[in-house]
């Protein structure tokens, strides 16, 4: 599962461990970003430019993006919200991990966090079957 798991809560994230243990399938969750200042400040400058830039160059074209993107901002407007609200319902590798350990299971379970070359960051969890 990628970019998904924080829209979840921890319930539901339990479930959906729960069932990959359930049916001995091995499970991985990757979710990017950083929880932090600098995150949010990314989503806040970075999603606005990145539409103003390249909203024309998106296919297939269509004028209504234009207008909702240049004339009526809608559409970089909720995609600040929404990249704002996915940064703080971000896990973090402990509460993963935390979540996971409720399951009382024959799983070995990893966390972490990773960092691509561009220097951005993911959470992971990954539940592999012991027996």
């Amino acid at each position: 599962m990628f970019s998904a798991i924080h829209h979840f809560r921890p319930a539901q994230v339990r479930s959906i461990l729960q069932n990959a243990v359930e049916n001995n399938a091995p499970i991985a969750i990757f979710d990017g970003g950083d929880k932090s200042i600098l995150g949010i400040i990314g989503v806040l400058i970075i999603h606005p430019i990145g539409f103003l830039l390249f909203t024309p160059f998106f296919k297939p074209f269509k004028f209504s993006r234009l207008f909702f993107t240049y004339i009526l901002p809608l559409i970089p407007l909720y995609t600040i919200w929404d990249g704002w609200v996915s940064i703080m319902r971000l896990y973090k590798p402990k509460e993963l991990l935390k979540i996971a350990n409720t399951i009382s299971s024959g799983y070995e379970w990893k966390v972490g966090r990773t960092k691509s070359k561009f220097g951005l960051h993911a959470s992971y969890l990954i539940g592999i079957p012991t027996n």
